[in-house]
């Protein structure tokens, strides 16, 4: 008996062990860390950044070059609408052939035509709130009477214009026209500066 429990004592006091699978030593087995990036993967990443770059950047600088313009645009259209209307309740534009030069004034030609009213029966407007007399990069607007029905709207000369003269002169056309021609269609550029045709394309 006193034999069993001296067994018993000195297996209690051996030093357990844990199994197998758990005494391993498991850190062995990970992969070592890396530091930094390898050559494959640097290649990847800035081959991945051109491609967004040459996606990207034209978009930007194709909406940039658009809302450069945005006021000229809005510009045009007001004198534009202004025209149209005016045509619509008088059944002429001959008497706006008078204008030479749209300036700040009230005794101003357009704006007695198309603002404070000119007497023309059927004349209905104002027309417009305001009209512009220059653009925020120069050059002075005009209105040329060409028919009954047909007048053009003048931004310009070229020397008025300078350096913006030819962006401005795509960017209108490909807003206000459409086509890639800027010396025939709805815009042109000529000699007297950007023309936009009112009832009128330029052949």
């Amino acid at each position: 008996m006193l034999d069993i429990a001296k067994r018993s004592a000195e297996h209690a006091a051996r030093p357990k062990r844990l199994p197998l699978f758990l005494s391993m030593n498991f850190s062995a087995l990970r992969a070592p860390r890396r530091h930094g990036f390898t050559v494959v993967e640097l290649v990847i990443v800035i081959a991945t950044f051109a491609v967004l770059t040459a996606v990207v950047s034209p978009t930007f600088v194709e909406i940039a070059r658009k809302t450069k313009f945005d006021p000229v645009v809005e510009e045009m259209r007001t004198m534009e609408n202004a025209l149209v209307h005016y045509y619509a309740d008088t059944g002429s534009l001959k008497p706006l052939e008078n204008i030479a030069g749209i300036t700040d004034s009230v005794q101003d030609p357009a704006h007695k035509h198309l603002i404070s009213g000119d007497g023309r029966e059927g004349w209905s407007g104002p027309y417009a709130e305001e009209l512009p007399s220059e653009s925020g990069y120069g050059g002075t607007y005009d209105i040329d009477v060409i028919s009954d029905s047909q007048a053009k709207i003048i931004l310009g000369t070229r020397e008025e214009l300078g350096g913006v003269y030819p962006a401005m002169l795509e960017t209108l056309n490909h807003l206000l026209d459409g086509d890639k021609d800027l010396k025939r269609g709805l815009v042109w550029g000529d000699a007297s500066g950007i023309n936009y045709g009112v009832n009128f394309v330029r052949l």
